[in-house]
């Protein structure tokens, strides 16, 4: 084989090697296979993702749970409030068919049920809801209990129906709750800050 014969046929085995995913062998994608695979890393799989729509397991003093975990988890200014939010996550995720525990999670996650909480963004409530969101949702007192939750919940509806058809729908509307919905539409993947998110609030869910 002359020195032509030899360099065509190393471009050629170098072409294939470098074609090859850049993956140890026998190491699971790092991604999850599905309509939106690209925004969830594995560390957020299919057996972690609660259901979206409400649910409670037979036998279960649901609201009992929730207070005491919101007792437990919410700062000691705040902990006299269980029983009222606990009430209004309960009715109003049986209204609107959204899964108390999720609520109550997301509930945690952004205000450790302060119903007075106020962000740097200017976010209100136990929801942190802007003050247009929660105008749209029918909050006219932000820092009422019983009309945030309502606004809370009716948002994480409406984001949870905006992601109905992907096999992702909760971690999806998750995500749109911090970043917005056009910012996951329109993204290749997910910040480190919005995974970790995600990952908060289906670790607090796990304790309820």
């Amino acid at each position: 084989m002359d020195g032509t014969s030899i360099a065509i046929v190393l471009l050629f085995v170098i072409a294939i090697f470098s074609s090859m995913p850049n993956q140890p062998p026998g190491q699971a994608p790092s991604e999850v296979v599905g309509p939106r695979s690209e925004l969830f890393k594995v560390t957020i799989s299919a057996a972690d993702i609660p259901p979206a729509n409400y649910f409670i397991p037979p036998g279960q003093n649901l609201e009992s749970n929730i207070c005491d975990f919101i007792t437990a988890y919410a700062r000691p200014a705040n902990r006299g409030y269980a029983p009222q939010i606990a009430g209004a996550i309960m009715k109003y995720s049986q209204e609107y068919d959204v899964n108390p525990r999720l609520l109550t999670a997301l509930i945690a996650r952004e205000s450790r049920f302060n119903p007075q909480a106020v962000s740097s963004h200017g976010a209100l409530g136990l929801g942190q809801l802007l003050p247009q969101t929660a105008s749209s949702m029918g909050a006219e007192d932000a820092f009422d209990v019983d009309q945030n939750v309502k606004a809370t919940t009716r948002y994480l509806k409406y984001l949870l129906d905006k992601w109905q058809d992907e096999n992702m729908q909760v971690p999806l509307a998750l995500a749109s709750y911090l970043a917005g919905p056009n910012a996951i539409k329109q993204t290749t993947g997910l910040s480190d800050s919005t995974h970790g998110y995600v990952a908060d609030i289906l670790q607090l869910y796990n304790r309820i």
